[in-house]
């Protein structure tokens, strides 16, 4: 599910990944300009499990730190 996300870092297209249950160290964006959004407010993220008990609640993550991400990451530009 996140080869889309590879193919664009490797073609260093600028990126916003959003990360729940995997981590953004080990499986992020390589590129020069990315942003990656993940829930912080949260003690089990990255939990690596393919079996949430909490509902997925890591991927409810707000609209509007998207669209900030999307705009920082396309103001970024070098």
């Amino acid at each position: 599910d996140s080869s889309i996300l590879h193919i664009g870092s490797y073609l260093d297209i600028p990126l916003v990944a959003l990360f729940g249950p995997t981590s953004p160290v080990r499986y992020g964006p390589w590129s020069k300009r990315w942003r990656v959004i993940t829930r912080q407010d949260l003690a089990c993220v990255p939990c690596e499990d393919p079996h949430c008990k909490f509902h997925s609640e890591c991927m409810h993550i707000e609209p509007e730190k998207v669209i900030d991400a999307i705009e920082s990451v396309l103001c970024d530009q070098d």
